[in-house]
């Protein structure tokens, strides 16, 4: 007996690729909104920023709403904040720490109902001379908490400033914890802003040696543009294909299944742009040899 195989490729109708998911907006992120809470300090509240468009979030925000009308960005940010005051309501600082602020803190950023959080702190753990251990500590907390919720957070980085060497030793151990911690849920707001030193680089300074300036700003809100954050939350079709085997020269019916996805389309060829058919059945014409269809789930 021959046996006669229908090959089939099944691939992943996401998105289009990333660069193109960047550069203009795509059919799926317009057809879902979605809810941010931007928790952290001065820098996301838009300190250093001559006017407040210029400011990163603000930019994110005017971004996302040129998706969809009904993005919605909640900046719970405030100047001074740092790692304590954003903890779960119910923390209990050390002697001498402060307590969380439950109307800007993680609590109060999940009682949004965010799809996502993006947390923000620059300097200011350092500036008051909480150890690396303590930040870490927090951090794991704040992230903890908004992952048992079921809701994905990202954390951005330490921020070059002007401080001592030893305060600048502490920001860059965190730097380097964070990116290393959560990985591709980090955001790395300290390549290309810095000195050797560790201080901020004069043409990202906003005078003061603390805070970004425009061209600082913008910068910072390319690097959270750049994670397609709104992208990581649309739930990816799976395909799973059946019926691909024939026993003698003939016609069979594949079966095509997904998850998260409208429609299903059938292509002759990997770059071909026009499917021959649609729907989850695929009734093949009369084959004789190995052939392979190609299967996309949007």
């Amino acid at each position: 007996m021959r046996f006669i195989n229908v090959s089939i490729l099944a691939f992943l109708f996401i998105l289009p690729v990333m660069s193109y998911a960047q550069s203009s907006p795509d059919s799926c992120l317009s057809a879902y909104p979605f809810r941010y809470v931007v928790i952290g300090s001065s820098t996301a509240e838009g300190a250093g920023a001559s006017t407040s468009d210029s400011a990163w979030v603000n930019r994110f925000r005017t971004t996302l709403e040129a998706f969809h009308p009904d993005n919605l960005v909640f900046n719970l940010a405030r100047g001074g904040y740092n790692t304590y005051l954003l903890m779960p309501s119910d923390s209990i600082p050390p002697a001498g720490r402060p307590t969380p602020d439950t109307l800007r803190n993680i609590t109060r950023a999940l009682a949004l109902g965010p799809d996502a959080i993006i947390i923000n702190l620059p300097s200011n753990d350092a500036a008051a001379g909480y150890t690396l251990n303590e930040q870490l500590k927090n951090f794991d907390i704040i992230v903890q908490t908004a992952t048992q919720k079921g809701v994905p957070i990202w954390v951005c980085t330490t921020q070059p400033r002007n401080f001592s060497a030893g305060q600048v030793a502490i920001q860059k151990a965190a730097r380097d914890s964070i990116l290393a911690r959560y990985s591709n849920r980090s955001i790395n707001f300290w390549e290309g802003l810095a000195t050797p030193e560790g201080h901020i680089d004069p043409l990202y300074d906003s005078g003061d040696g603390i805070h970004l300036n425009n061209t600082g700003h913008r910068i910072l809100f390319e690097r959270v543009r750049m994670k397609n954050i709104s992208t990581a939350l649309i739930e990816i079709p799976e395909i799973l294909v059946v019926g691909d085997t024939l026993c003698q020269p003939g016609s069979t019916t594949l079966l095509a299944t997904a998850t998260q996805a409208d429609t299903i389309f059938w292509y002759a060829t990997a770059d071909n742009t026009s499917p021959f058919a649609s729907g989850a059945q695929l009734i093949t014409p009369v084959l004789d040899s190995t052939t392979t269809f190609y299967v996309e789930a949007v």
